[in-house]
């Protein structure tokens, strides 16, 4: 049996006559519909920017005032330390002044004392004498 080495082209040449078909032919939209189509595509994002940006700042705002709420109470909590530490730096003073004062007066008493000890003792040995 003898088989051709080459077939005639009979099949090669129907498939390459034949067109074929992978995508359906493109329905051509006009460069005005694909210019609006990008108008509202960009329009839509700076609205949805501006939407954001907007939010944004209102809880920035929302934070600040609450940080001056906080802020201003801390400067009222420190003014009533601060007086705090002041009045208490006066009662330590004028405790230190107390004790200097008692401290001295005490001293005075002893001297006081050790003289009324020695007058006593003279005068005891006085009289022990004029016995």
């Amino acid at each position: 049996m003898a088989v051709p080495l080459r077939l005639r082209g009979s099949t090669t040449q129907r498939l390459t006559r034949a067109s074929l078909v992978l995508l359906p032919k493109r329905v051509r939209v006009g460069w005005a519909a694909s210019i609006a189509f990008l108008i509202a595509a960009q329009w839509l994002a700076a609205t949805a920017g501006w939407w954001y940006w907007q939010q944004r700042q209102a809880s920035v705002r929302v934070q600040e005032q609450a940080h001056e709420g906080s802020e201003s109470a801390a400067q009222r909590q420190l003014g009533a330390l601060q007086r705090e530490l002041e009045q208490s730096r006066l009662q330590q003073r004028l405790s230190v002044s107390r004790s200097q004062e008692l401290e001295r007066q005490i001293d005075a008493l002893n001297r006081l004392l050790r003289e009324s000890q020695e007058e006593l003792g003279f005068l005891r040995q006085a009289r022990v004498a004029k016995r």
